[in-house]
């Protein structure tokens, strides 16, 4: 899709309002009828054809809206976030200092610092520190300079050792969350953060999300709801810095919501559930981030045995509807539960053709081993001999493919290929791992 289309159909009803206006106040006649062409569904052939343009034409035409609708909302203050007020205000201080105003400066740095603390908006702090440093060589004496500069060298890696914490934490967090649908354990997380959590939230917010991911992989669900039960408190005593971003505090209590659900707290599931049912939506690809998060818990507990008075037949249908709205990703974890649910159910033939799917188009490695193996396991649960055997070899014989598996399934491969029989237990727990963890 074109990236203006994209960015129109992002705006909220109070955006598209404005937008308008705007347009219209400043005599962009073009442009207003582009974006009302768009609001209406519109496309680059209708806009062609309304408009009488060439392709070329309209292209331009949809750039210019681009740059318009961008610079609108982010200098309009309704809009604004923090990063932008707190940007601007850098700004304005590199601009009196080059104009050699260095005295308003300096009385607006001392404003500006203890907001950028509050934040913790570290790498922002050691860009003020740089002009900081300017400033004072010029006007201190040589020896007020150096007494200075050191000053400002303690508080410079002060800052740095806290940013790096942070970015340590942040990206330990993303490169976790990879693991925590294919069981895939990370690597062990300290119970201590290390440092006072008030000295860096930030870092701690991404520290307990981390610690949350390994107690759940680790299957240690009873810790998990503790864990989950301090993120919230975290986002809930800070929210003014995560109210601006919903996505990321809706995935907070996803997380926690999957955690409640894993250690059978009900009341806290349902807690956590309604807060992401209730995320406030600015725009549709937030809409379908909500929807395959809330599709998931619901199939993934009925999967797990935990939702009283399920109706499958409706779960399904509410599935199809938003089916091609969500992402590939999460379609796939959720035909996943769809058929570990016909399976605990021993509706065989259900969970084969949910199944099936996965075996036709896995979007990774890890989809199409899981897919295969639960294969196998309703194989067995049919008494399927015939085709245990057939794809059991097909997948033995595949050396640099068996290796893949944990040494255990392997090992459980080759028994089924000459007839022995197994645990399907052990299957389960790479097919359906949340409910039976490796032993």
């Amino acid at each position: 899709m074109n990236e203006t289309l994209e960015l129109a159909n992002s705006l909220n009803r109070g955006e598209q309002k404005l937008i308008t206006q705007v347009l219209k106040q400043e005599g962009k006649n073009q442009l207003y009828s582009v974006f009302l062409i768009i609001n209406r569904g519109g496309s680059l052939i209708d806009i062609c054809s309304e408009l009488g343009k060439s392709k070329q034409q309209s292209a331009v035409l949809l750039h210019q809206l681009k740059e318009n609708i961008l610079t609108k909302l982010t200098q309009n203050r309704q809009y604004n976030t923090v990063e932008n007020e707190l940007r601007n205000a850098i700004n304005e201080i590199e601009f009196l200092k080059d104009r050699f105003l260095y005295e308003q400066s300096l009385k607006r740095i001392k404003t500006l610092k203890p907001k950028l603390l509050k934040h913790e908006r570290f790498q922002y702090l050691q860009e003020i520190l740089m002009i900081e440093v300017e400033i004072y060589s010029f006007l201190l004496t040589e020896k007020a300079f150096q007494h200075k500069l050191q000053l400002i060298i303690n508080e410079y890696e002060n800052l740095n050792r806290k940013s790096e914490l942070f970015k340590k934490y942040k990206i330990r967090f993303y490169n976790d969350l990879t693991g925590l649908y294919s069981g895939k354990k990370p690597e062990p997380l300290s119970d201590q953060f290390g440092v006072s959590p008030a000295e860096n939230i930030s870092g701690y917010y991404f520290y307990l999300r981390s610690l949350l991911i390994q107690k759940l992989t680790d299957r240690k669900y009873d810790e998990s709801k503790h864990t989950a039960k301090k993120v919230i408190e975290l986002i809930e005593t800070h929210s003014h810095e995560f109210d601006k971003n919903p996505f990321q505090k809706m995935d907070v209590y996803f997380m926690a919501a999957l955690s409640y659900l894993l250690s059978d707290q009900r009341d806290e599931f349902n807690h956590a559930y309604k807060e992401v049912l209730s995320t406030p939506i600015n725009h549709s690809n937030l809409k379908s981030k909500i929807q395959e998060r809330l599709h998931f818990l619901n199939w993934l507990g009925a999967s797990l045995g935990k939702k009283d008075n399920f109706n499958y037949n409706i779960a399904i249908q509410e599935f199809q509807l938003i089916r091609k709205t969500i992402s590939t990703e999460y379609e796939q974890r959720i035909i996943e539960q769809i058929a570990n649910y016909f399976i605990e159910q021993e509706i065989y033939h259900k969970a084969r053709k949910w199944n099936q799917i996965i075996l036709n188009k896995p979007i990774t490695e890890k989809f199409s081993h899981r897919a295969l193996l639960r294969q196998i396991l309703i194989a067995i649960k049919e008494e399927d001999f015939d085709l245990i055997r057939v794809i059991t070899a097909r997948l033995v014989s595949k050396t640099e493919l068996i290796n893949k598996f944990p040494l255990q399934i392997s090992n459980d491969l080759k028994k089924l290929r000459i007839g022995q029989e197994i645990n399907p237990n052990t299957l389960n727990s790479v097919i359906h791992f949340w409910k039976y963890p490796m032993e």
